[in-house]
């Protein structure tokens, strides 16, 4: 099959078989995902000449193998034992469409039903809707529901294999031999058309996405392993990142960057791709089923059963984890499996592989040009960098008095993470008895607490002039890293520091709230910031506008201007789940005098009366008790939630608002639209950069632009809510926060 252009496929479909239509009536159940159903084709190929079939599935389905397979009758159903969690939440099943559907399934009499699956939910449906013959691999006494149990040959054979043996046992000829194809020509696109009429040279498919998260190797990986690919080879290369954004990040380095595609193109464009690398998912099954070779990285689950089936491709895996194969159910913070699975590891296996597909005439001469050396090629790259070793401290924080919760998560999810990096050899953890422990650290991670740091305002002090900067020595460690970005300035360090600055709030607050805090605060942490823009050998922002604060701040104070990595703020990816909106406005308040409550409060009173707006406005957080409140019904204070409160919240909400006079980045606005709510926001710099076209910024001048942008919020449709997520989670995750902060760190 050409890679250009769709032509005819060794699939027929009914056509051929039109003359002999067939009496027989066969069921086929597959409950789960587009690359299960492609392992299924061997038997529906066979079975058509002898059977009327239908196939029971998720609605993606009749997508997928209508085109291949058209005389099949489909019918959609989410089998609930399919879900990745709570399939055994029978109370949450959907019992009426189930027992609708056996009734159905049982007036069609059918006289064989089978399942691949060795799940007796499968061989009880079969059971009930009385098929004659019922075939499939009984576990846990399910053979008493079955006509025909099979038994596997090898406990750990491919799921191919297991549709070879249910047709051996139909009586279907060919089976021994029979493979997964779809009918490719019969995907062709109007995009697969417009996509590759322009395209010259070979193409390289990447699709960094898979559904189940831990099954995702980092995006940061899979840009090393494209780096090197441009340095040996010769392709357009195609990017499909995933629906809720995973993979954008690397829009940069593609030829052509896709939306979500329909069932129907992505086989259209899998199927004209030269090679596909991706991860243990749908797309490498469906690739290998229209005969293009597929490079995917393994982690959670095991290649003998769910590899991409044939002998051009190369499954990418190391048994790294010791629980591996856990099929999906990590049992640590993050996937080691795949997190430790690194690029520089598995690049000369990918090379060399792509190299012998060229040898063999599987891959196009043209993808490895004449100049390229002859040899393996090493995946290019500055010098490696050296193994981080580290002391964190968080000892100095509580979130019961602190004035940020956002830099308290920030440090507290930031340590999660750098606490399971592979580029990490050593990491001490200074905290105290109020900071969550950490989930399942790594064997290297050793963790002290210092108590005194919290329990009085002289123990605090003591440990920020004294005390860290001792403590870290005591380790023999390399660096200290200050989250807060608080040094010392009575003491020298005798260690290299690191510190992440969140923004100079204490200098703006200097320059117009000089009475809000007491003199003596404000000198403290003035001058803790300067000892850090001083002594911090690299300095880690949230945004470019922050950095460009710092810098100026160490010019007025005639300090030199430091090293200052942007690394960005991390998000968690959103759960994707039908989110319930109700009529409803949040508002977030706060006594700190920069929030400018009293702007968000006044805007809205006026917007309430120029519009027709009949729903609620929630107020949640601290307002200030002088501060005057509307009296209206519409309003609803509430005051302080709970984290998790916070977040349904918004969820329910329709509008987030957020006012603001200075910020180092802005996370509300961020959060709102991960949620799937539209942001309202203060026109400020560092916002418009952390969002760029997400959301509605209006200025703290004009009311009438806050009415306009609140107007324009409330038309927002879904499918902009949604573009907006996952241009945000691309922008900001934690994948390249993490990155940039060890890659800043291990070159210095």
């Amino acid at each position: 099959m050409s890679a250009r252009a769709c032509e005819a496929s060794d699939l027929s479909t009914a056509s051929s078989t039109a003359s002999l239509p067939p009496s027989a009536k066969l069921l086929v159940l597959e409950f789960w995902g587009l690359g299960d159903l492609s392992f299924s084709t061997p038997l529906l190929r066979a079975a058509r000449e002898h059977y009327h079939i239908t196939l029971v599935g998720k609605e993606h389905a009749e997508a997928l193998l209508q085109p291949s397979f058209p005389e099949i009758q489909f019918l959609a159903f989410d089998a609930p034992w399919s879900a990745y969690r709570g399939k055994y939440s029978l109370w949450k099943w959907n019992w009426p469409k189930l027992i609708t559907l056996i009734a159905r399934l049982r007036r069609e009499r059918f006289d064989a039903a089978v399942s691949v699956r060795n799940d007796p939910r499968d061989h009880v449906l079969m059971w009930l809707i009385g098929a004659r013959r019922r075939l499939g691999f009984p576990r846990k006494g399910s053979r008493t529901f079955l006509t025909d149990p099979l038994r596997r040959p090898s406990d750990k054979q491919h799921k191919v294999e297991d549709w070879r043996n249910i047709g051996a046992a139909l009586g279907l000829k060919g089976m021994e031999s029979a493979e997964p194809r779809l009918g490719c020509a019969q995907y062709c696109s109007e995009l697969g058309n417009r996509i590759f009429a322009g395209i010259t040279k070979p193409t390289i498919c990447l699709h960094p996405g898979a559904r189940i998260e831990v099954r995702r190797w980092p995006e940061s990986f899979f840009a090393r392993i494209i780096a090197g690919l441009r340095e040996q080879f010769d392709f357009h290369l195609i990017l499909i990142p995933d629906p809720d954004g995973f993979g954008s990040a690397l829009a940069p380095l593609a030829d052509t960057v896709l939306r979500p595609l329909e069932v129907r193109e992505l086989v259209d464009v899998l199927g004209r791709c030269d090679l596909l690398l991706c991860n243990d998912s749908g797309p490498g099954h469906l690739a290998a089923s229209c005969g293009r070779p597929v490079i995917p990285i393994f982690g959670p689950t095991d290649p003998d059963w769910f590899r991409p089936w044939g002998d051009v491709h190369r499954v990418i895996i190391r048994d790294i984890c010791p629980l591996r194969p856990c099929f999906d159910y990590c049992a640590y913070s993050q996937p080691y499996c795949l997190t430790r699975l690194l690029p520089d590891g598995v690049w000369p296996e990918i090379a060399e592989h792509i190299r012998s597909l060229i040898t063999r005439g599987i891959l196009p001469q043209a993808l490895a040009p004449v100049t390229s050396p002859a040899a393996t090629p090493l995946l290019p790259s500055a010098p490696a960098p050296r193994k981080l070793d580290l002391v964190f401290s968080v000892a100095d924080q509580n979130v019961a008095t602190t004035k940020s919760i956002g830099i308290y998560n920030f440090s507290l999810s930031l340590l999660e993470r750098l606490a399971v990096d592979p580029r990490v050899e050593r990491l001490t953890v200074f905290t105290n008895e109020t900071i969550p422990p950490l989930a399942a650290p790594a064997p290297n991670v050793r963790v002290e607490m210092r108590n005194y740091a919290v329990r009085s305002r002289t123990g605090r002090i003591f440990w920020d002039q004294r005390g860290v900067f001792q403590e870290a020595l005591d380790t023999g460690q390399e660096w200290l890293f200050l989250p807060k970005g608080f040094g010392s300035f009575v003491a020298r360090p005798g260690v290299r520091v690191a510190a992440y600055v969140h923004d100079i709030m204490g200098d703006f607050y200097r320059r117009n709230y000089p009475h809000f805090w007491s003199s003596l605060e404000f000198d403290y942490f003035a001058r803790s910031l300067a000892a850090t823009i001083q002594n911090a050998e690299i300095i880690f922002t949230n945004t470019e506008f922050t950095k460009s604060e710092i810098v100026g701040l160490a010019r007025r104070l005639k300090l030199p201007v430091p090293k200052v990595i942007v690394a960005g703020y991390g998000f968690d990816r959103p759960e994707v789940k039908p989110m319930h909106k109700e009529n409803r406005v949040l508002l977030f308040a706060s006594n700190m005098p920069h929030k400018r409550t009293d702007i968000a409060i006044r805007f809205l009173d006026h917007w309430l009366a120029e519009s027709r707006f009949d729903g609620t406005i929630d107020c949640i957080g601290i307002i200030p008790p002088e501060m005057e409140k509307p009296a209206g019904k519409a309003w609803n204070w509430i005051g302080r939630v709970p984290p998790a409160k916070g977040r349904e919240m918004i969820r329910q909400s329709q509008v987030v608002v957020y006012v603001s006079e200075q910020e180092g980045f802005g996370m509300p606005p961020v959060e709102a639209a991960l949620e799937g709510t539209c942001p309202v926001y203060s026109d400020l710099p560092p916002i418009r950069e952390v969002m760029q076209e997400a959301g509605f910024p209006f200025s703290n001048d004009s009311k009438e632009s806050f009415v306009e942008a609140m107007n324009q919020a409330l038309r927002t449709s879904p499918v902009t809510l949604q573009d907006w997520s996952a241009a945000l989670i691309a922008r900001h995750n934690w994948d390249l926060v993490t990155g940039k902060i060890v890659e800043g760190l291990a070159r210095s």
